[in-house]
């Protein structure tokens, strides 16, 4: 696998991590733990779990948001 986790390891406040995604749903298609997958990524566990399943729906909103794959 040819990801590389990135060097500001700081939070990124809104900015999208698309490739980390990606690269997050073919460990998971490889067959990785999600967890496992999460550390090799570089990402929490949480928002893995938020990635695979998507979230919860909040007051205001009708509907929870899908899972983002």
């Amino acid at each position: 696998m040819d990801f590389e986790i990135r060097e500001d390891r700081k939070p990124q406040g809104r900015r999208r991590l698309t490739r980390e995604r990606a690269a997050y749903f073919q460990l998971m298609q490889q067959g990785y733990s999600s967890r496992e997958a999460c550390r090799v990524v570089g990402i929490d566990v949480r928002t893995g779990k938020k990635w695979r399943n998507g979230r919860h729906a909040h007051k205001g909103r009708e509907k929870a948001a899908p899972p983002i794959c």
